[in-house]
């Protein structure tokens, strides 16, 4: 992820840094990094200011307004809370339903198919060993 230092809390962050929901940036500097997906891949716009992403082992709060094709994302030092957004969290920050944000991603997302794991008694499919978060 290409990443910059902002000097000032002054400098807007994306093309529409005025528009109500975006995240302003209140610290004297920090490091912004440039995410390449956008609403054209099936991020929401109106998540905008509020989403998170998964950067570094950590997750970092989107500043400013998600483009088309990009979206700039605070690096900064401020905690975070552990663990990768999932397409609850995404669907509470763009006011939107679960399978819309999971339907939503563009063919530019890549995807990664899993080979079929067979279902347990209780019908539930087990995560494999290899796929479990530490």
């Amino acid at each position: 992820m290409p990443e910059a230092s902002v000097s000032s809390a002054s400098w807007g962050i994306s093309p529409a840094p005025a528009t109500r929901r975006a995240r302003p940036t209140r610290r004297a500097s920090t490091h912004l990094g440039l995410l390449p997906l956008g609403y054209a891949d099936g991020l929401p716009r109106s998540a905008s200011g509020r989403a998170e992403v998964w950067v570094r082992g950590r997750r970092c709060p989107i500043a400013g307004v998600v483009c088309m094709d990009q979206a700039v994302v605070d690096l900064g030092d401020r905690p975070v809370p552990p663990g990768e957004p999932t397409a609850a969290e995404w669907a509470a920050w763009a006011g939107m339903l679960e399978h819309e944000i999971v339907t939503g991603l563009g063919p530019r997302v890549r995807r990664i198919w899993l080979p079929a794991v067979p279902s347990t008694s209780a019908g539930s499919t087990p995560v494999p060993p290899d796929l479990r978060r530490p």
